[in-house]
């Protein structure tokens, strides 16, 4: 748990009632990425359903509302060592400063190994694809230990980091 400026904050699951408010966080956070409000509760509903390829979690207060979110993919197949991608991650600006983002990603990546010792599995790298100007580089350096690996140019409305944790 986490003790922010006013709440509590939990990390919890996605459920299905969160879709809405998990596609309004998204279009705050990544106006670019869909072109319209149906594109984007396609994109998220789309991605939540590829479950257990994919995973995603919310970040909740005491009062039940969800403020951020992260999605998790697994790449390549069940593999025995998987490699995960945090595909995205988005938190609402009232909710920014508190430390939600770093929180999103440490217990949903404990979650994540969690599923996969179930399975008889363990994890081998975390990649992460971001903007290459995009300060949150810092933030998957502390808390995953991510470096660029990678650059490449003109991918999605600029320059692209390929970022990989070789021991997340």
């Amino acid at each position: 748990k986490l003790v922010g400026k006013k709440a509590k904050i939990i990390q919890r699951p996605m459920q299905e009632g969160d879709l809405d408010t998990v596609v309004r966080i998204h279009r705050e956070c990544f106006p670019e990425d869909n072109s319209t409000l149906e594109d984007a509760r396609d994109w998220i509903g789309a991605n939540w359903r590829a479950t257990p390829r994919t995973s995603f979690f919310v970040l909740e207060d005491e009062q039940g509302l969800v403020g951020g979110y992260i999605l998790w993919l697994e790449k390549g197949g069940f593999r025995q060592k998987a490699v995960l991608e945090l595909e995205q991650i988005g938190v609402t600006s009232s909710w920014r400063g508190r430390g939600c983002a770093t929180l999103l990603i440490k217990e949903s990546l404990r979650r994540m190994r969690v599923r996969l010792e179930a399975k008889g599995r363990s994890l081998k790298l975390v990649e992460v694809t971001t903007s290459a100007d995009n300060e949150a580089q810092r933030l998957y350096k502390k808390t995953l230990g991510a470096l660029v690996e990678a650059t490449i140019s003109d991918l999605y409305v600029g320059d692209e980091a390929i970022m990989v944790a070789r021991n997340p």
